[in-house]
């Protein structure tokens, strides 16, 4: 029992020379380095002297003491321990929420600068399809242009109502051709706005002059107005089908009013 004795003694000894701040581990330890049972020849001078120095608390009666003194000791241990532990724990979370941030806010730039990439790519795509629009324009209207061109060649009396020229002169006016298809006139059942049948060789529509005119287009023929236009300096020519119409272009002739 001396021998158990001393080996606490001589542990609490340490405790009290780390100078604890708990001042109710002081004061239990202080009445157990004053047991009135003990054999003080036992114990060395140095523990005998931290025994002098300390005020009497209270006495241990048994071994049942010791032990409630000691479980008491390694409970205030052990609450340390768990709040190291409880602290480490805190600063691991931490670190982990710290970590799912920057990972956050990684995904959110890798998503802004990819629809950023993505946006780019389709304005760079629409300039294209643009450009490439513009082009087939050019290309087509380059196309009707040397088709016109082959037809004055040939010869374009053949559409003419009449051969006459004769009538006064009305200046010069934008000639173009039109059919009854859909993208032509909205429609597609031939009828003009006068309520005639448009017939090729007969149907001009135009802004300015009255239903059942004719004029003389030069180069082109007579023609009779059945039809409504919008500019009133603009003649448009009736053909039977689109293509044609296409070939025919844009002219700028003169025109005589016939009747």
């Amino acid at each position: 029992m001396n021998k158990i004795l001393y080996s606490f003694v001589k542990e609490v000894v340490n405790i009290l020379k780390r100078k604890t701040k708990n001042n109710i581990v002081s004061v239990i330890i202080s009445g157990m380095l004053c047991v009135a049972p003990v054999n003080h020849s036992l114990l060395p001078k140095d523990i005998l002297n931290e025994m002098k120095e300390e005020p009497l608390a209270f006495t241990l009666q048994n071994n049942n003491d010791i032990s409630d003194a000691k479980r008491f000791v390694e409970n205030v241990n052990e609450q340390k321990e768990k709040e190291r532990i409880a602290k480490k724990e805190q600063k691991r979370l931490e670190k982990e929420r710290l970590e799912r941030q920057r990972l956050e806010k990684e995904r959110q730039e890798k998503e802004r600068l990819e629809k950023e990439r993505l946006e780019k790519e389709r304005l760079e795509q629409e300039r294209l399809e643009k450009q490439k629009t513009q082009k087939e324009k050019q290309k087509k209207g380059k196309t009707a242009t040397a088709s016109a061109a082959k037809t004055k060649s040939s010869g374009s009396s053949s559409h003419n109502v009449g051969s006459s020229n004769n009538g006064t002169s009305d200046g010069k006016y934008k000639i173009t051709a039109y059919c009854a298809c859909s993208k032509c006139c909205g429609k597609s059942n031939g009828i003009t706005a006068s309520g005639a049948k448009a017939k090729e060789g007969v149907t001009v529509a135009t802004g300015k002059l009255k239903f059942g005119t004719k004029v003389y287009i030069e180069g082109v023929g007579n023609r009779v107005v059945q039809d409504r236009g919008v500019n009133s300096k603009t003649i448009d020519v009736y053909f039977t089908n689109h293509s044609k119409a296409l070939q025919f272009g844009v002219k700028y002739k003169n025109v005589k009013v016939v009747k």
